[in-house]
């Protein structure tokens, strides 16, 4: 098979991008005459070239897993941590409902501090440095709790592990991004929701046989099983790049290519240098005042290459995350109660079988991702999880109807768990899993983890809000009322997703930096940019043009 022919684009212009802004640049990029993604000459031979081994492949999925493991086992925690709490017969500290759904929500309103410190800090300090101390933090979150002796304890350790999870969160993302294997970086960052789900298992299932302090003291030992994980991974060579730190950008590289691939691991690292260091050359400059590289900085973010992709991928988790999965994760056991899904299966057994579900659903979405796409996956689970959602509105909006079900009671609470199950296992095929996965790959590397951290500060604000408000929002709207939102939103995602959303399965980083360059904000609208056509090539020249940061 030949690569496909590319013209190259010489003039610089200056270019509008959707007739807001205006900005100049050198062009770097080549309009390919097919009417695939895009790809350039020197990406497709890449393409071709030896892949990494796969032991730093699995010590870095390894690390990664085991911390997203530790995160899920604390992001589960509040949905069998409440009914314990409020049981007087069972537990030393009891609370009421309010204050139950404080500390479900102060989890997610701690999220926020924690990402916006995580995106300037792994800038700082490096990726490595932000794993190890958002780990050391989910430590001592998990201790805290375990040995609360009042309500205020487990507060303060409930904002601990919602700050160190966003952290956890954001630098595993970027960290995988920057050190796998394009083949396997979606298919990793996909597992990961895999552990996330598993954590929430694990810790029902736990819950379930062994009292809430033990439970914290597994969560703790677990975390310190992290630390020790990512201190066998390296610093990220984009980043010591960046830092111009280049016998070490050096070490980095051939920690992922291994000691064999020398040759290909010198030239891995002179992309690095020809794509990023001289913005670093620049950042690097101590004659540079504050002034002028924080103007740099606010001019570099309003070009189209940054913008577009951190408005879709912005966008696309502000809808999915009031799509309904993360609140029913915080209150399971309160749905299902409310719901009364099943006579011969207690809440906690329905939880445990809910959070299987949703194991097998990412797991299915890891598999799928490779196989079919980011897109495709994410459409069959929007369109599952708005179908299942209205018709569990529709089924509850019966019950509250003095003629009842058309079924019997039982065969009504059966209906009712089926669809709940098909509504937590559609979100765990793709809405659960697709952001994690996309926020990373899709932003510039020189901007990469302040926008990663920001895009997880807004999702834990708009997450922490909606858990604070669930009980007024069940009894002014009703469970019904909450599941016909739920399904709207699940549809306006469903939409946006097949609108806006690219596919980046199989791209490396600097090809969907490429894209991005296009003119086309609509992923539906991309072909015409790219037809074999002298003249449509020529008006796609305008806007095809590689933006640098003038200091």
């Amino acid at each position: 098979m030949s690569p496909p022919v590319c013209r190259e684009i010489e003039e610089e212009e200056e270019v509008p991008f959707l007739g807001l802004f205006n900005f100049g640049t050198k062009p770097s990029i080549k309009m390919p005459d097919d009417n695939s993604f895009y790809i350039s000459q020197d990406n497709y031979d890449n393409n071709k070239r030896k892949n990494p081994p796969l032991r730093p492949q699995i010590t870095l999925m390894a690390a990664s897993f085991i911390c997203t493991l530790v995160s899920g086992l604390s992001f589960g925690h509040s949905a069998v941590l409440l009914p314990e709490l409020q049981n007087a017969n069972t537990s030393s500290i009891v609370v009421d409902e309010d204050t139950g759904s404080w500390i479900a929500s102060v989890y997610m309103l701690a999220g926020p501090m924690g990402a916006l410190f995580s995106g300037v800090f792994v800038d700082v300090f490096g990726r490595r440095w932000g794993n190890l101390l958002a780990s050391v933090w989910m430590t001592v979150g998990w201790v805290l709790i375990m040995m609360a002796q009042n309500v205020s304890m487990i507060l303060i350790g409930r904002i601990i592990e919602g700050f160190a999870k966003s952290m956890v969160l954001t630098t595993s993302a970027v960290t995988v991004d920057e050190l796998a294997d394009p083949r396997f970086r979606g298919s990793i960052i996909s597992v990961n929701s895999v552990f996330i789900a598993t954590g929430i298992f694990l810790v029902s299932a736990l819950s379930s046989l062994l009292p809430w302090r033990v439970v914290c003291g597994i969560g703790a030992a677990i975390s310190v099983v992290c630390i020790t994980a990512f201190a066998k991974v390296p610093e990220t060579p984009t980043w010591l790049v960046r830092k111009n730190r280049l016998s070490e950008a050096e070490n980095s590289v051939l920690w992922v290519w291994g000691p064999n691939n020398s040759a290909r691991a010198q030239k891995e690292l002179q992309e690095l240098r020809e794509r990023y260091q001289p913005r670093n050359e620049k950042d690097c400059n101590n004659n540079i005042d504050l002034k002028t590289r924080t103007v740099a900085a606010i001019r570099s973010f309003f070009t189209a290459p940054v913008l577009k992709p951190f408005l879709i991928i912005h966008i696309f988790n502000i809808v999915q995350a009031i799509c309904g999965h993360s609140i029913f994760t915080f209150y399971t056991i309160d749905f299902l109660s409310r719901m009364r899904t099943s006579a011969s299966m207690d809440e906690n057994l329905q939880t445990i079988l809910i959070s299987v579900v949703r194991i097998i659903g990412v797991i299915l979405s890891s598999i799928s991702m490779f196989r079919l796409g980011r897109r495709r996956v994410g459409l069959l689970s929007g369109v599952g999880a708005s179908v299942s959602g209205i018709a569990l509105a529709g089924v509850l909006y019966l019950k509250t109807k003095e003629t009842g079900s058309l079924v019997s009671l039982d065969t009504e609470a059966w209906l009712l768990f089926a669809l709940i199950v098909t509504f937590v296992g559609s979100h765990a095929f793709g809405f659960y899993p697709l952001p994690p996965v996309m926020i990373g790959e899709t932003q510039p590397a020189h901007i990469r983890s302040v926008l990663c951290g920001y895009i997880f500060t807004t999702n834990d604000i708009v997450f922490g809000i909606i858990s604070k408000n669930y009980i007024s929002m069940v009894t002014t709207m009703g469970i019904h009322g909450l599941f016909i939102f739920f399904s709207l939103a699940c549809t306006a995602c469903t939409v946006f997703i097949y609108l806006f959303l690219p596919e980046t399965q199989g791209k490396s980083l600097m090809e969907i930096e490429d894209y991005f360059k296009l003119p086309n904000l609509m992923w539906i609208t991309r072909h015409k940019y790219v037809k074999n056509d002298t003249k449509q090539v020529q008006e796609s020249k305008d806007c095809c043009l590689e933006t640098r940061v003038s200091a």
